[in-house]
């Protein structure tokens, strides 16, 4: 008989703006945002997957900015690793705000054909 693999639990998805809060440029580039992100996730957790993107934005003024943004995605988390993480990233890159999202999926850390 299989054995039973696949998991329900939370995959939280984190967007990164890599534009300084106080400047509204980028001011630490992509490849050093992503290694001290990367540096503080893992005091956290165990692991995590990492894309570069760009985004877009309206202020109150309605003047759109564009941005380098990172995107981390974490499995097997819990809500205060989770809050930790951003608290940390909001200090070290001077952010405003981290955008989280949180999805119950099913996952499965596959590890080959059963016999």
């Amino acid at each position: 008989m299989e054995e039973e693999l696949q998991e329900e639990g939370v995959k939280y998805t984190m967007y990164i703006g890599l534009n300084d809060k106080n400047s509204y440029i980028q001011e630490i580039s992509t490849e050093e945002a992503e290694q001290m992100v990367t540096q503080i996730a893992l005091q956290y957790v165990d692991g995590f997957t990492q894309t570069t993107s760009k985004g877009a934005y309206k202020d109150e003024a309605g003047v759109v900015t564009y941005e380098n943004s990172l995107v981390f995605s974490f499995y097997d988390a819990t809500e205060e690793q989770m809050k930790n993480i951003m608290d940390d990233v909001l200090e070290d890159l001077n952010q405003n705000s981290v955008l989280i999202e949180r999805e119950n999926v099913n996952y499965e850390f596959y590890e080959g054909g059963m016999e």
